[in-house]
């Protein structure tokens, strides 16, 4: 990578300008043993990771958690985020993806929209943390292209 960085091959011969490519490692902030994670994404930076990315998040609690056991470590992070659109898809990766967790917001819509065909037929008006109010997405499309979540560092 510190040849191509360079504007070399691994040879040592020019191949144009230097590309400034950066090394990158994943970390996972909803793992249940997170001593152990940031031991690892310790082992990750020394070995010359220069960013961290994490697995999508929907705690902000995990998140601070995680913040709080990786203060010491001088890089970049990125949070992981991954939409939900619907009621449908946050039950598949909560109950079918390994690792991802996504915790429920409004119990009272849960237990009127139920976990069947009914209760997700409805979409994402009856997602967790839904907003009835809000129109469904229409065969896949989302009709609100983005949905604005403020959450800020603890050190902020």
């Amino acid at each position: 990578m510190d040849h191509l960085n360079h504007g070399c091959d691994l040879a040592g011969n020019l191949i144009g300008p230097a590309l400034g490519l950066l090394v990158g490692c994943g970390a996972d902030p909803g793992k249940p043993d997170m001593e152990k994670e940031v031991r690892r994404l310790e082992e990750k930076i020394g070995a010359g990771a220069e960013y961290v990315m994490t697995q999508p998040v929907y705690d902000p609690r995990t998140l601070e958690r995680f913040f709080s056991m990786i203060r010491h470590l001088d890089v970049p992070l990125l949070v992981g985020i991954l939409p939900l659109y619907s009621h449908r898809n946050a039950e598949f990766l909560h109950n079918e993806v390994p690792g991802m967790s996504i915790p429920r917001r409004n119990p009272r819509a849960d237990a009127q929209g139920g976990l069947g065909r009914e209760g997700t037929a409805r979409g994402d008006r009856d997602r967790p943390g839904g907003d009835p109010r809000r129109p469904r997405a229409g065969r896949g499309r989302l009709r609100d292209a983005a949905v604005q979540t403020r959450w800020t560092s603890p050190s902020a």
